[in-house]
């Protein structure tokens, strides 16, 4: 509960590794479709970087996550 900054949850997701943070930019940037979207059009690997379902929560539609080391790495490059 509260109101944050992006800023301020990208600081938790980044040093903390927050999942409610990192659920909470999923939400603010308008969900799965707009995250994926904007690691598409970064040229990042939709087979090796993709988002389906919230940190830690279960997913009824059976959309997973799955993250490449070496994928999130070319987002952050890409996005900074």
């Amino acid at each position: 509960a509260g109101d944050y900054s992006v800023d301020t949850l990208l600081r938790y997701v980044m040093a903390a590794s927050d999942n409610t943070a990192a659920n909470g930019l999923i939400d603010a940037v308008g969900g799965f479709d707009a995250v994926n979207e904007v690691i598409e059009d970064a040229g990042v690997d939709g087979e090796r970087y993709h988002l389906g379902n919230k940190m830690t929560s279960p997913n009824p539609c059976g959309d997973r996550s799955w993250v490449s080391p070496t994928q999130t790495a070319l987002l952050m490059s890409k996005t900074s």
